[in-house]
């Protein structure tokens, strides 16, 4: 869907997500672009494969959905956790979707760090913040990766309409 979207006349450079308390805004385009980004770093830095599950733990912001659009490009799974999640609830999402990488936002560091000794996977920090010396920098590894299209044939192959699209720990 996303790809016949991006196809049609106008819309790459028509606004596609506006936060609402800061007015910052991405187009289609732009979008597209860094969850192209998103897709490349998964597969080929991570090494994630179709159907594998990410948790993405951030506060609402353009940059959530561009992530989770990015990892689903990949054909990964991605397991929504709430952000006011902490501690054994957080913990719990977590190893309950047998996540294989966590991406948090920065603002969510300190809700991190507590559960730290109880994560055994890689943990990816996501701006605007200080990346913790615990994790990798998600913004710093993703800039590095082509923006062109992602071969949906190729990245999600296997998957089908009957494969689990997200999870939600609310």
């Amino acid at each position: 869907v996303w790809a016949m979207t991006m196809k049609k006349k106008g819309i790459p450079g028509k606004k596609a997500l506006i936060d609402a308390d800061t007015g910052r805004s991405m187009t289609f385009a732009q979008v597209d672009a860094r969850s192209n980004q998103i897709a490349r770093w998964a597969r080929e830095k991570i090494g994630l494969q179709p159907k594998d599950v990410v948790a993405l733990f951030m506060m609402n912001r353009i940059e959530y959905v561009v992530t989770w659009l990015g990892l689903t490009k990949a054909g990964v799974t991605v397991a929504w956790i709430n952000n006011a999640n902490k501690k054994s609830p957080l913990i719990h999402s977590i190893n309950v979707a047998n996540c294989k990488l966590l991406v948090f936002g920065s603002e969510l560091t300190a809700n991190v760090r507590d559960v730290l000794p109880s994560l055994s996977l890689p943990i990816c920090c996501a701006g605007p913040g200080e990346c913790p010396s615990f994790a990798r920098s998600f913004d710093a590894e993703v800039g590095t990766f082509s923006d062109e299209p992602v071969d949906g044939n190729v990245y999600r192959a296997g998957i089908s309409t009957f494969d689990d699209f997200a999870y939600i720990y609310t």
